[in-house]
């Protein structure tokens, strides 16, 4: 068992050393993005704000855009805020009132729709089956209160048919859950299992604190004459409080057993039992550092790197090509404002769009437009 020990221990020691070197590179690919990528973020944003400017303008030039582009202005334009990194910045807080405008403008279309859904025949029979009472739609309503309304309703509806099926549900099962309970007879193999669970808990019981105490009236140097061994002591009373204020459970083990060794002289003085204990415990720890480690990008700290990183395997980038690509499209932001900014603008404006509504119908990556 103390072969166990042992493993478990340099396991639990390689874990740590991988997850201090996960947190390495992620701290040193933080550096990296803070001197070189977030600089040019500041630079592709501040012309993404220019490209805004220029596309408000024309959106608000009477007839620039006919009225079957303007929602595919409007959801290309909304995107482009989307895809500012920091979000508009103070100096653009003229666009946040646009914002909101498109925002409107937005949900106006989906009211329009809701509207002339009400008015076919059709579609009325498929939303009456989804839920809706067009008697509470009210001719004083606005096409927006309309609109909520019938959310509301949907909503209520699939709520209750949730709770029927779950009724429904309970009473089919019903004839299984008025059996009586038939007891059983524990087997020695759940007799044993359940000794083995006690005991488990009694030494999470025991806990951190306890083993942290016991073995500081032992190697407290103070206690110890001989300058050698009081030396020792002091180091050895130096990782235990440093294991006692991170909670390392493994590294008070491993000092306590290390202590039994080396002062008894026969490790099995502590009990078969209890190093079953430790060894399920350091167990549970190791399973908890691989969880954690896997885990290190979603860490708060890292929030800045997470546009850039892959979500699936949280690899870090080859910043080089992030570097690359935020100049490349810095430049096309520019070419693309100073082509809406000329005498072919609205020209320009219309392919533009074009492309975009295209993309849009085969759901790709719109890394092309910006």
């Amino acid at each position: 068992m103390q072969i166990k020990f042992n493993k478990l221990v340099a396991r639990i020691e390689r874990l740590r050393a991988e997850q201090q070197h996960t947190v390495k590179r992620w701290d040193s690919a933080l550096i990296d993005y803070a001197e070189r990528i977030h600089p040019l973020e500041k630079i592709t944003d501040g012309k993404r704000v220019e490209l805004l400017r220029a596309l408000r303008e024309l959106w608000l030039e009477p007839k620039a855009v006919s009225k079957k582009q303007r929602a595919t202005m409007r959801d290309f334009c909304m995107l482009q805020i989307r895809r500012l990194s920091q979000g508009l910045p103070g100096d653009a807080q003229d666009l946040a009132g646009w914002e909101n405008e498109l925002k409107v403008d937005a949900l106006k279309q989906i009211t329009d729709e809701a509207k002339a859904l009400q008015e076919n025949p059709e579609a009325q029979e498929e939303l009456r089956q989804a839920g809706i009472d067009f008697s509470k739609l009210r001719p004083d309503m606005t096409p927006d209160e309309q609109f909520a309304e019938m959310m509301r309703q949907m909503a209520d509806s699939n709520e209750r048919h949730k709770l029927f099926s779950e009724d429904e549900f309970a009473d089919g099962d019903s004839s299984e859950q008025e059996r009586p309970p038939q007891s059983k007879k524990a087997t020695a193999a759940q007799t044993r299992a359940a000794r083995r669970e006690a005991e488990l808990e009694e030494a999470r019981k025991r806990g951190i604190a306890t083993i942290y105490k016991q073995l500081a009236k032992v190697l407290h140097p103070d206690l110890e004459q001989n300058p050698e061994r009081r030396a020792q002591k002091e180091n050895l009373m130096q990782e235990l409080t440093v294991a006692y204020r991170a909670g390392d459970l493994h590294t008070l083990l491993r000092l306590e057993l290390e202590f039994i060794h080396r002062e008894q002289g026969d490790l099995m003085r502590l009990g078969e039992d209890k190093l079953k204990i430790y060894c399920e415990l350091l167990t549970e720890q190791a399973w908890e550092l691989e969880a954690e480690s896997g885990q290190v990008h979603h860490q708060p700290r890292y929030v800045a790197l997470r546009p850039f990183v892959n979500p699936f395997f949280g690899e870090l980038p080859r910043w080089r090509e992030v570097e690359s690509g935020l100049r490349e499209e810095a430049m096309q932001l520019a070419g693309t404002i100073l082509d809406l900014s000329g005498p072919h603008g609205k020209q320009r404006l219309t392919e533009l769009l074009r492309v975009f509504k295209n993309q849009q119908r085969r759901q790709s990556p719109l890394n092309d437009l910006f």
